[in-house]
């Protein structure tokens, strides 16, 4: 998957991209080098990407997580 497509995932759900490298439970600079083309994400993390990117429940999931105090 190219940077760019990363990127257009991520554009689609309307998240930042805190929210969404939170959603897919990676680091935000480790997603922030996928968007930047630096480092290309593992299978596991192209699999939830290729799956995940623009559902709705994963969206609402991501939101409801980010809403729990820390």
């Amino acid at each position: 998957m190219l940077p760019k497509e990363i990127k257009a995932l991520r554009s689609e759900s309307k998240l930042s991209q805190e929210l969404f490298s939170r959603g897919l439970g990676v680091p935000l600079r480790t997603y922030q080098d996928w968007e930047a083309g630096l480092w290309s994400p593992n299978p596991a993390a192209l699999s939830l990407l290729n799956h995940l990117g623009t559902c709705a429940k994963f969206q609402r999931e991501v939101l409801r997580r980010s809403k729990k105090p820390r």
